[in-house]
This record gives structure tokens, C-alpha cells and sequence, in this order.
């Protein structure tokens, strides 16, 4: 519930519920986000272009915050932000905290605050300036400027001359995002093309462009006219669909509407697929027509000498006559009853048909035909098969395990195995490969060690139950006995100390400082010391604490460890990686990138020879500069619009498989790549994405 995410009632409001402490750290973390095509700096890119709720990097102080214009560094972000004006030159404070910025309904505290500046550095400065060094602020209250400071410091440098003034209006007209006028259609059929004339019209008269999420397979829309088209919908060969087992299949789409000033529309677009006319889905041809089967054998597996009978059930469109039966692949013996289908085969006890495979084959004509592939399995006395679990057993099954996998020296070792035995007959257990003082009831089948000195190490043996016709199941047991100073730690033999934290970030920009709280624990509860192995210079740890820093952070790429060592001599390691991003990379939580990113992926990896691929790329800048999109080492036919970014390749039966790549660039030689690899399939194989192969 949301008292319990974020410690009080109503709308999760609190950023931290789901973003981590360091989330907007950075003033660029701010940005408008991905949702418009050319992110703005300085426009708030929260819900509704709120800012962060309840984050101290907004109202306090952030690490990489430079000072403010009256010599003090504290503020945060809203420094920063709140006097620069929104995308369509709006107050950015207004929509929220009212044109006279002394708070709305819309900026009511949800829970309690406290707003507290008097551990800041420049506290005595924030003071003479007229700053509140500590404000409790009750649930519901309000909040604008002068819940800090006055209104006329906020409106100091204001870009207009209505800041603080009671007003109905902004600074500027506010954006209106575009509107569907069209309506999808609902459903096609299978074989044929999807199209869709997407249209939306924008309020303020701005020129709409479009797109489509997600970039699935042969989903195209035209940037500029809103046609959405498809290939011809093939459920054998397609990923995008829901389901893919029956008809109507479904899949789902995004057509987003821009303005190119941060209005959109996107409205999801649910297409059901079904036969054309009166013809049914055949699963295994993976086509539609006019016979099909709509039953499967109840039982894939029997004992040798037993009789497979199976009674197979057709569906037929109207007009389509009934068929005729036959088979293929079958083992001696089986027969089909050619006008009823039925199936009957009496299993051989002869070690070579162990496993049958055959197809049964029903045609209504020249044109009309289905199969359907049967698999047998059959076991040899004594194994009876266990339909369960899909295989042959012998008549003693052990079904139980060690759930111990180790423990430490001078510990008792206990386990107690059970076995079934098909008829009900008592087993016998034995061990092989034991340690001599192992002991096993062979009645029970109880086993108890109780381990010593010299026993510390890794021991496996087999467990076997018999029974009195000579019918047995074996199982491998493999044990670790601890020696000090190592001890039991649920998965291995480790040593004393063990560490309970990792650090929570794997990269950052440079010139931000690093710090970790390194935790471990001692086995016997003795002192533990810190220390660094390989550290780079400058990166420091307290030997006491474990606080690990490094406050002017360098460029690249760092690998070293964190020490816990106790009084005896045993240590333990914990590794970690850094990577350190030099402009003009920055660290985006997976690695460092440049101002350029490709932020699509590869919708599909293979199609049939003569379709067409199509991938829809889309990229971004840090700075909002426009890019420019090629094609390096394209196949012949693959082309890419400069402009929009959409990949298109028209295969022909000449084509063989592609490997190009896709290049964004910003033309001051900041650029991103994306390779692109395509596997063409030439009849009689057909793309499978499921098994991501030639068929």
C-alpha cells in the first residue's frame, strides 16, 4: 500500500518509493526524459514536469551543484530550475505553486516535512540572506517560496515582470498535446496486411510527426502521413503476437503522436487476426484451410507388449468431404483404419523400437491435407512408464534427496531416504564409495555420520535401494565437512568473515566522489580490520568503520578490492568494479556513453526471402541537438531515412543473411552505432522466432 512503500497515505507521491537515493543526483537527471523525441535542459521531466518530491538533491544540496549568485552553494536544484522557463516559455513554479508561488491545493504537503538547512556549511550566509534555517511544515499545508524565503528573492532575475503577482495566467500559453481523430480497425485477417491511417490534429496548429512502439516485427508507420502497414500477418512466423496457438490471434501497438514541444498522444492499438471466410487454423502447417485436426493421443508412452489405441477427431469448413487416413514412418505392426482414422499398435518387447515416431496423414483432396507427427515411447520390462513425469522407471524409484550439501567438523551428518517401489515391496539400501565411519540402517535406510577430526573435505558416494527380484535406483550424494578456520555458510566451506554489503553504483562521472560502506561479519563475532588492494590513488578506508571514499574520482576503468582481515591472520576479498565516465561521456547506469545513444533495439532477427525488414531507430542527445541516421556496410536494397531513422531492406530470393550497422551522429563527430544482423531463410524453410532458426 502506499503507507507502507512510502510512510503515509494517499497517491504514491514519494520518488523514493521507486527511485534510489542518487537518482537526480545530476542536473541533467532532470531533463524532460524520454518521452519527447528532443529532450529540453532546465524542463522538469517528472509526472505532469513535477519536480522530485521529497529529495534533499532538489531542495538542499546536490554533490555537483556549483554556488549561488549570493556566495552560498545550498539550494539544490530548484537553484538551477526554477527560474528557467518550461518548454513553451511557461513558469515552470506556477502550475503547481501558483503564479504568486505562495502554494496551490496542487503543492499541499502529503505527509509531514521538515526542512532543515542549519547543518549546512553556509548556514550563517543563508541566514543573513533571509533563509529559514529549519521548517516544519504540517500534512496539507501549502507550500511555495515563502515557505523558505521571501517571495522577491524567488522572483530576483525573474525572465518576466508578473512573478510574485496573483494571475490567471502563466508565463506562457500552455502546450496542448495532440488529439486521434482516426479510428483503428479492430481486426484482419490472416494472409493479409494491416493498415491504418492514423490522423491527430494539434489544438495550438502545431505540425504533428508520428511513430510507433514498440518497433515489432514489420511494423512500419510513416513519420509524416500516420499510414501504419504490416506484411502479411503470418502467426507461424511472427514474435509480436500475444498468443499463437489459435485464432482470433492478438497483438498490440503504440501509435504516438508529437508536437515537437513535449505534447503526445498514445492511445494502444489492440488487432485481433482470424482465417479469412469459413478456413480454419492448422497448428502444424501453420496456415489456414479447410481441414484440420482437433484432438491428440492421451498417452505418449506405454510398456512393451500393451496396445497404443488412438481415435483422432477432425474439424471441416463446410463443403469440404471427409478424409481419408493413412501413415507414415510407422513401426511393424501399427494399423489405420482408413476411414475412421483410429489408430492401434501393439508395442514390441524388442529393445529396437524403444522410440517411435510416425505421422498420421488425413486428406479430403488434391488440395486438402493435414498430419499430425505421434511420438511413443516405449519401456522394457522392468521399467513401466510414469506418465507423471514423461519417462520410463524401474519399479524402485528413490524420491527423496539430501537437502544437506555441507556442514562443519564435528557435526552430525543426518539423512533419511525413501523409496517407492511400484508393487509395494520393501527395498534394501546400501552405500558405495561412503567414509568408513558413515553408518546407514539398511532396513530404514537412516543414514547418520557423526564427523571428526580428518574428516574436513568434499566425499561423495552412492546411495542404492533393491529390492529382492534385483529392480534398484542409485543416487549420488556429494558432502562437504568444514575444517577450521572455514565453517558450513549454506552453499561452501568459506572463512570467517564474509561480507554482508555491495556497493549500490558501478559507475559515475569523473570528478564525483565515490563512497561505500563496506559491512562483514566474523564467524566468531571477533573485530574485524579494512584495508584495499589495488585501490587506485587517492581512494581511502577507514580500517575501523570500512567507509570507503575517494573524493576526486578519474577517468576509467578500475577493478580492486576491499580487505576484511581479523587478529589470526584470516582474511576475506570482496572484489568491485568502477568505471570512472571523462567527458565527453557521462555514466547512465549501464556504462559510459557520449552525447549520442541509440535507444531502440532490433525488433526482429530473420525473416522468409521477399519480405521486407523494417526498424524504426530512434536516438537521442544529451543536448537536444538534432541527428542525422546512415547505414555502414548495407546489404544491397537496405536503406535508412536520414531524417527519421526507419530502417527498411527489401529482400529478394538472391539475398543472402545481412550484418550492417545503423550510425546516429550529431555532425560535431559525436556519433553512436547500432549493428544490425538479419537472417534471410530461402523456401522450403520459413523464420521461426520462437527457436530463432531457419525452419
Amino acid at each position: 500500500t502506499a503507507l507502507q512503500l512510502q510512510g503515509h497515505s494517499g497517491h504514491v507521491a514519494e520518488c523514493g518509493v521507486c527511485h534510489t537515493a542518487d537518482a537526480f543526483a545530476k542536473l541533467e537527471d532532470l531533463d524532460e526524459g524520454r518521452i519527447p523525441s528532443d529532450p529540453k535542459a532546465n524542463v522538469l521531466g517528472g509526472p505532469h514536469n513535477m519536480h522530485p518530491v521529497n529529495d534533499p538533491n532538489w531542495w538542499k544540496s546536490a554533490p555537483t551543484d556549483t554556488g549561488n549568485r549570493d556566495g552560498t552553494t545550498s539550494g539544490g536544484w530548484h537553484n538551477d530550475v526554477a527560474k528557467q522557463p518550461g518548454r513553451s516559455g511557461e513558469d515552470q513554479c506556477a502550475a503547481c505553486h501558483g503564479n504568486d508561488h505562495k502554494g496551490t491545493r496542487l503543492s499541499k504537503a502529503a505527509a509531514d516535512r521538515t526542512f532543515d538547512f542549519s547543518d549546512q556549511p553556509d548556514a550563517a550566509a543563508l541566514k543573513a540572506a533571509g533563509v529559514k534555517l529549519k521548517v516544519f511544515v504540517k500534512a496539507g499545508t501549502p507550500i511555495g517560496c515563502n515557505t523558505c524565503h521571501s517571495v522577491a528573492m524567488s522572483c530576483q532575475d525573474w525572465p518576466t515582470s508578473d512573478c510574485g503577482k496573483p494571475s490567471d495566467r502563466t508565463t506562457g500559453s500552455l502546450n496542448q498535446p495532440p488529439r486521434f481523430d482516426s479510428k483503428p480497425p479492430a481486426t484482419t485477417t490472416i494472409g493479409s496486411s494491416y493498415r491504418y491511417q492514423a490522423k491527430a490534429t494539434d489544438p495550438d496548429g502545431d505540425p504533428v510527426s508520428y511513430r510507433i512502439s514498440p518497433a515489432a516485427e514489420g511494423l512500419a508507420i510513416d513519420p509524416k502521413s500516420g499510414m501504419v502497414t504490416t506484411p502479411a500477418i503470418d502467426p507461424a512466423h511472427s514474435a509480436n503476437l500475444i498468443n499463437t496457438y489459435e485464432p482470433p490471434f492478438r497483438f498490440e501497438f503504440t501509435v504516438i503522436a508529437e508536437d515537437g514541444k513535449g505534447g503526445f498522444a498514445t492511445p494502444p492499438i489492440p488487432v485481433a487476426a482470424s482465417c479469412p471466410g469459413q478456413l480454419l487454423w492448422d497448428q502444424t502447417a501453420g496456415h489456414c484451410q479447410s481441414l484440420t485436426f482437433t484432438s491428440y493421443p492421451e498417452i505418449n508412452g506405454l510398456v512393451a507388449g500393451e496396445t497404443f489405441s488412438y481415435q483422432p477427431a477432425t474439424q471441416r469448413s463446410p463443403g469440404t468431404p471427409a478424409p481419408a487416413f493413412s501413415v507414415t514412418g510407422a513401426p511393424p505392426g501399427l494399423k489405420v483404419d482408413a476411414l475412421s482414422g483410429k489408430v492401434t499398435w501393439v508395442a514390441a518387447a524388442d529393445s529396437s523400437s524403444h522410440y517411435q515416431e510416425f505421422v498420421l496423414h488425413a486428406k479430403a483432396g488434391p488440395n486438402v491435407e493435414t498430419q499430425q507427427t505421434i511420438s511413443l515411447t516405449v519401456c522394457l520390462a522392468p521399467e513401466y512408464w510414469n506418465a507423471n513425469y514423461g519417462s520410463c522407471y524401474t519399479p524402485v524409484h528413490i524420491s527423496s534427496y539430501s537437502a544437506i550439501g555441507g556442514l562443519n567438523q564435528g557435526k552430525t551428518y543426518s539423512y533419511q531416504a525413501s523409496a517407492i517401489h511400484r508393487d509395494g515391496k520393501p527395498v534394501t539400501w546400501s552405500l558405495t564409495g561412503a567414509p568408513a565411519t558413515m553408518v546407514l540402517d539398511p532396513a530404514t535406510g537412516l543414514i547418520n555420520w557423526n564427523t571428526a577430526p580428518g574428516d574436513a573435505g568434499d566425499h561423495s558416494f552412492t546411495l542404492t535401494a533393491k529390492d529382492a527380484a534385483g529392480n534398484q535406483d542409485t543416487q549420488d550424494i556429494s558432502l562437504s565437512v568444514c575444517g577450521p578456520p572455514l565453517h558450513w555458510d549454506g552453499s561452501q566451506c568459506s572463512g570467517p568473515i564474509i561480507f554482508l554489503s555491495s556497493p549500490e553504483v558501478a559507475g559515475l562521472d569523473e570528478g564525483i566522489a565515490f563512497s561505500y560502506q563496506a559491512v562483514a561479519a566474523h564467524h566468531d563475532h571477533q573485530p574485524v580490520h579494512y584495508s584495499l588492494k589495488d585501490a587506485p590513488a587517492g581512494m581511502t578506508i577507514s580500517a575501523a568503520s570500512g567507509l570507503l571514499q575517494w573524493d576526486q574520482t578519474v577517468e576509467g576503468d578500475y577493478t580492486f578490492a576491499v580487505v576484511a582481515t581479523d587478529d589470526k591472520g584470516n582474511r576475506q576479498e570482496q572484489a568491485i568494479g568502477l568505471q570512472v565516465c571523462g567527458l565527453p561521456t557521462r555514466w547512465d547506469g549501464n556504462g559510459c556513453h557520449g552525447p549520442v545513444r541509440i535507444t531502440s533495439s532490433q525488433p526482429v532477427y530473420g525473416l522468409d526471402a521477399g519480405q521486407t525488414f523494417t526498424y524504426p531507430v530512434t536516438a537521442e542527445h544529451r543536448d537536444g541537438k538534432t541527428l542525422s541516421f546512415d547505414l555502414v556496410n548495407p546489404p544491397v536494397g537496405a536503406t535508412v531515412n536520414p531524417d527519421s531513422g526507419q530502417v527498411q531492406w527489401v529482400t529478394t530470393a538472391e539475398s543472402t543473411d545481412g550484418s550492417f550497422a545503423v550510425r546516429a551522429s550529431d555532425g560535431d563527430g559525436n556519433e553512436d552505432r547500432q549493428n544490425i544482423s538479419v537472417t534471410v531463410c530461402h523456401a522450403p524453410r520459413h523464420w521461426n522466432a520462437e527457436q530463432f532458426s531457419c525452419l
